[in-house]
């Protein structure tokens, strides 16, 4: 079942939305190394090549201004969805204190940075990467830290809310050779992977138990020096390498896939050479990736792409920065609110979107509500321009969508899986558009309601 609504009536409501970093939409760092250019926070459209926005108002360490030392800038990036927060781990030359930035954006500039130190670099200390864990606390992996929470360790947890940095022991089996240069978390927040740079052909992936730490258990074996890793929340996590064995030629394998429960190794074929930075964008199941500086390996190196799972890949674009290094994105479209369940339990599919990204023109743009274990006798789709401050009760279900401005009621019959099709036209004034839906479903005489979802059109 479907409903189709013509979004071209929206041309006279449709305003851009000034937010952070626009839904949808690509935010990326880079550092300084031996190649010189600008540090920063940069974003971009996640489809249409362009040039990159910058982040106005950040704090000295994460960009570049005159005389200023070598190996600093952003090393990671994580936008965090709760807030629209960025966070963002530095590079930093020895004697500097490595912190974690949390930011917080007013259109595209800094609003509120708060800073906390992993200790002080020994040589070209980092955060390689953070992950966000369920309880809201991030875990990092860092690398050359000789004073400090983080002294001689690779893996910690940094608490927002107390202020508090807590390193988890882990030790790598030989330090500083075993170098650590990727982390991520499982999906319940109890384990966190890290990745290795052995050798420039060889990288380990290993699990080690959170929060109290313990012996890391080896996952698997990559040929290549690790860069990234991001858990793709369906058991894999996608690993991608920036090392090469110096003898080979052209570009090298960079890209693979881990079955985490298995060990098992899959190479994902590309042209992109040496990869940097890599996240699983979850609401399409195609990958946000920044390549590395060596043009010998890399075309074109210091890049921004997206990329499909099977390696097909669509530059974005050469901002002509420093090294980027760390890249993630704002969902879009992606769920808010409560919801009324009743009988059956109501959940939109978003990993992926069957619909996909709502880009102009894109004509199958839908969404889908899974019902279990049964199915409503009739379904109501609400789509507007605005959402409630709180939800409200309505007939003993919650409204998230605000009634003052709605512009399409639609009844329809409902299934198992039912998808609500809105199909974008390619009309140029509806970019920018920040919509609301959501469903209200029968269940006999009695009314449920699911979550909001809320989307911009690209």
């Amino acid at each position: 079942m479907k409903t189709v609504a013509c979004l071209s009536a929206l041309c006279l409501l449709a305003s851009p939305l000034l937010s952070q970093v626009p839904d949808g939409w690509f935010v990326y760092g880079s550092f300084q190394s031996s190649l010189k250019g600008e540090t920063g926070i940069f974003m971009n459209h996640p489809r249409n090549p362009g040039k990159p926005i910058a982040i106005t108002g950040l704090n000295a360490d994460l960009k570049w201004v005159p005389n200023s030392p070598v190996n600093q800038g952003a090393s990671c990036l994580v936008y965090r969805e709760s807030d629209g927060a960025l966070i963002v781990g530095e590079r930093a030359p020895g004697g500097h204190s490595v912190d974690l930035h949390i930011i917080t954006l007013r259109g595209n500039a800094v609003a509120k940075d708060v800073l906390y130190s992993m200790g002080t670099s020994n040589v070209n200390g980092e955060i390689a990467q953070a992950a966000l864990l369920p309880d809201g606390k991030i875990l990092v992996g860092v690398s050359s830290i000789n004073k400090g929470p983080m002294k001689d360790e690779i893996l910690g947890i940094v608490d927002p809310v107390s202020g508090t940095v807590t390193a988890i022991p882990s030790k790598p089996r030989i330090p500083f050779l075993d170098y650590m240069n990727a982390v991520a978390a499982s999906e319940d927040g109890k384990t966190a992977y890290y990745g290795t740079w052995v050798r420039q052909d060889f990288g380990e992936v290993f699990a080690v138990p959170l929060p109290k730490g313990g012996k890391p258990k080896l996952i698997a074996k990559v040929p290549g020096g690790i860069s990234n890793l991001c858990n793709d929340g369906k058991g894999n996590l996608w690993v991608s390498t920036i090392a090469k064995n110096p003898k080979q030629t052209g570009p090298a394998p960079n890209l693979y896939k881990v079955n985490i429960a298995t060990g098992k190794v899959t190479t994902i074929p590309n042209k992109n050479g040496r990869i940097n930075a890599i996240s699983y964008e979850r609401t399409t199941g195609n990958l946000a990736i920044a390549t590395a500086m060596d043009s010998r390996y890399t075309t074109p190196p210091n890049s921004i792409f997206w990329m499909t799972p099977e390696g097909k890949h669509v530059l974005l674009c050469t901002p002509n920065k420093a090294v980027p290094s760390g890249i993630s994105y704002n969902p879009n479209p992606e769920v808010f609110g409560k919801g009324t369940n009743r009988s059956n339990n109501y959940r939109w599919r978003m990993a992926p979107n069957p619909g996909g990204l709502p880009t102009l023109g894109n004509a199958r743009f839908s969404l889908t509500l899974d019902s279990s274990p049964g199915r409503p006798n009739l379904a109501i789709a609400l789509l507007g321009s605005g959402r409630l401050a709180a939800p409200v009760s309505v007939i003993g279900m919650n409204l998230e969508l605000d009634p003052t401005k709605l512009f399409m009621i639609t009844t329809m019959g409902a299934s198992s899986s039912t998808r609500f099709a809105l199909p974008i036209p390619k009309d140029t004034s509806l970019r920018g558009a920040n919509l609301f839906f959501q469903a209200i479903l029968m269940e006999g005489l009695k009314f449920a309601s699911s979550k909001g979802v809320e989307f911009t059109i690209l």
